[in-house]
């Protein structure tokens, strides 16, 4: 109908008309597409530039449907701020906010000097969170989990494991951007679910949206869509591993089995054709992977016992003295937590079911990923038995 209108009519008339049309009374403002703008931008609706300039843009669709083009000169002689702009090295304009993932949420780097809260972002739970956000932090939380839990690893595959980790703690958490749609509108769709939960200081992104990675908060929220332990649950390990006794101890170096962390002997196994470790152990890995990936505890192979060791970091050991000398210690938390672990009651499907799919798909790349750095090499020392084992 408003074709044959333009055609008969001129398009200053046909905006007169149009102004009647119910179609065409929005709000003045509307939140623009997220892989266009930053996130949470808003641009005057071209029903609004009409009414002021008192002409239709001459890009508009007459059927309501407006241009990308038409959107960018809806703005008059505002100044266009995407990513282009940002990547080029250009100043935000007069009075711009930034985009609320340059100021929003706390980074992970700042983990350990947070007030801990088991409860996540107080501002999105997961009663006000659409799928594609529950989606969205399921596959961030299982992307970084997959990266820390521990893996038998040899050669170049190795080396670049060391490094992807190191990178994930010197970039604040953010990871390579990993979209988790399968066709173009389910990946704009993820991309705008990403950009709300930035808005909200639940997620990070950084180097222009190529990385992404949950901030502390984000880190909560999710474990708990999930139904896995939060890093304020997994804390009473840290109270564990320091009262552990020097006997239980891997020399150099201070390690825990992963045999000990379970409450077996150090160097426990159920005899040949047998898993190494009974299930009552298979909690360990979800019990200790939010303080894995904190940067809390570390992890190495040994394969004298084909179990994985554990220790304290520098910041694990001075977060445990801190909680003993504060009288916080729980060390006799952590079996109860690791016998919850075995059996997981995830919250949202939703976040759960995306949070397996990433781990898989990680898990899978670990084992034939070049690291980043070919010329940088690291190894591990040679440790000892503890005296537990060999008495």
């Amino acid at each position: 109908m408003f074709r044959h209108l333009a055609a008969s009519i001129g398009r200053r008339e046909l905006a007169a008309t149009c102004r009647e049309c119910p179609m065409f009374r929005r709000a003045p403002l509307y939140r623009v597409r997220a892989d266009t703008y930053s996130p949470g931008e808003t641009r005057e609706s071209p029903a609004a530039v009409e009414q002021r300039r008192g002409a239709w843009p001459q890009d508009a669709d007459c059927a309501g449907v407006v241009s990308r083009r038409a959107r960018t000169r809806a703005g008059g002689v505002r100044r266009v701020w995407g990513q282009a702009g940002r990547r080029a090295g250009a100043c935000a304009p007069p009075g711009k906010v930034l985009p609320e993932h340059r100021r929003g949420g706390t980074p992970l780097c700042d983990i350990t000097k947070i007030q801990i809260d088991n409860t996540g972002h107080p501002d999105r739970k997961d009663d006000t969170m659409t799928t594609n956000e529950q989606t969205t932090m399921g596959h961030l939380l299982g992307t970084v989990d997959a990266l820390h839990e521990p893996l038998t690893l040899t050669g170049e595959a190795l080396q670049a494991d060391w490094q992807n980790r190191d990178d994930y703690r010197e970039g604040g958490g953010a990871m390579p951007w990993s979209n988790p749609g399968g066709d173009a509108a389910e990946r704009k769709a993820y991309q705008r679910a990403r950009d709300g939960l930035v808005g909200a200081g639940l997620v990070l992104v950084t180097a222009g949206g190529k990385r992404a990675g949950l901030t502390a908060e984000g880190l909560a929220e999710a474990r708990r869509l999930c139904g896995l332990p939060t890093l304020a649950d997994a804390l009473c390990g840290l109270d564990f591993m320091a009262d552990a006794p020097e006997a239980a101890r891997w020399m150099p170096g201070g390690y825990l089995s992963e045999a000990t962390l379970a409450g077996l002997p150090p160097t426990y196994g159920q005899g040949l054709g047998k898993p190494r470790l009974p299930d009552s152990a298979g909690g360990v890995h979800d019990a200790l992977l939010p303080l894995l990936v904190a940067g809390l505890v570390e992890w190495r192979t040994c394969h004298y016992s084909g179990v994985y060791l554990y220790r304290l970091t520098a910041e694990g050991r001075g977060m445990a003295e801190r909680r003993r000398g504060a009288g916080e210690a729980r060390a006799a938390d952590w079996p109860r937590l690791v016998a919850r672990c075995q059996k997981i009651k995830t919250l949202c499907p939703a976040a759960t079911d995306a949070y397996i799919a990433a781990w898989e798909s990680v898990g899978q790349a670990r084992q034939t990923a070049t690291p980043p750095r070919p010329n940088v090499h690291q190894h591990e020392d040679p440790v000892d038995a503890p005296k537990a084992a060999t008495a």
